[in-house]
């Protein structure tokens, strides 16, 4: 099993965040300048949620998973980029797994 995404959408919101410096960058030759992250350098711990399931959507259960990984691991700050429309695997928790992950996360002190 791979930990990339199919997409590099984790890939792409990271180095939003902690992407270093880099010079001579440019878009199609425009504005051609030194790009960086929100935070260059910073330490980011990624936790893949979302598997080969229908739709490519994520179960409530690996995002809970995924929650307590990230507080046992001590993070400082969660950032998520995904979501469903429809609860997937109602059959495990009917709730909605980031809500449930979240109020557990800022309860510990985790922005």
């Amino acid at each position: 099993m791979s930990p990339r995404d199919v997409a590099g959408h984790g890939t792409h919101t990271s180095t939003i965040t902690g992407g270093s410096f880099v010079s001579n960058a440019s878009y199609k030759g425009l504005a051609l300048g030194t790009v960086r992250g929100d935070v260059p350098r910073a330490r980011i711990a990624m936790y893949k949620v979302c598997w080969n399931v229908p739709q490519g959507q994520c179960s409530s259960a690996d995002i809970l998973k995924a929650f307590d990984e990230a507080i046992h691991d001590g993070v400082d700050v969660l950032s998520l980029s995904l979501g469903t429309q429809i609860p997937l695997f109602a059959e495990v928790d009917e709730r909605d797994g980031i809500a449930i992950g979240s109020f557990h996360a800022v309860a510990k002190g985790i922005c």
